[in-house]
């Protein structure tokens, strides 16, 4: 594994003694709607999509953390699968919080459970929009490197949602 630390855009922040560095478990939520459209929002660093998720609470199982997340940052609520459906291993560096991170990132599938809120931002600090993406005309270079294995594996068929 690469043991260089990477900022949101790809920027390399450096190989710290990994003193100082935070252990971060997340989880990410994969959300297909109806019309087979992918839950997604849009960074305002840098403009690139990523799925809505984040950073867990101690007092937090995975799955309400995935709830919590999406609810926080898309306005929908949703239903969260028993297990994750893929996992990735990532270091890297919160410029906003001047803080290094070595995180491991669950994924798991998720179902629109009540989209009256849905479509709001509530950190406008990370995001500038919640999108429904068409995964056909999804493209590498619209998401941000974190997201992209996993998306592209959902196009592939590797993960079924």
């Amino acid at each position: 594994m690469d043991k260089r630390f990477i900022n949101i855009v790809g920027n390399v922040m450096g190989t710290p003694n990994f003193k100082g560095v935070t252990w971060r478990p997340s989880v990410y939520a994969l959300v297909k709607n109806e019309q087979g459209e992918f839950l997604a929002m849009r960074l305002g660093v840098d403009g690139k999509l990523c799925l809505p998720g984040g950073g867990m609470e101690i007092e937090e199982s995975l799955q309400e953390c995935v709830a919590r997340e999406v609810w926080e940052e898309t306005g929908y609520r949703v239903e969260v699968a028993a297990d994750p459906v893929y996992l990735s291993e990532n270091m890297f560096f919160n410029e906003r919080k001047n803080s290094f991170h070595h995180t491991l990132a669950f994924f798991y599938r998720g179902s629109v459970r009540d989209d009256s809120e849905g479509g709001r931002i509530f950190d406008k600090e990370d995001s500038v929009g919640v999108e429904w993406v068409n995964l056909e005309s999804a493209r590498k270079e619209d998401w941000n490197q974190w997201y992209w294995p996993v998306v592209k594996k959902v196009i592939d068929g590797e993960i079924a949602l």
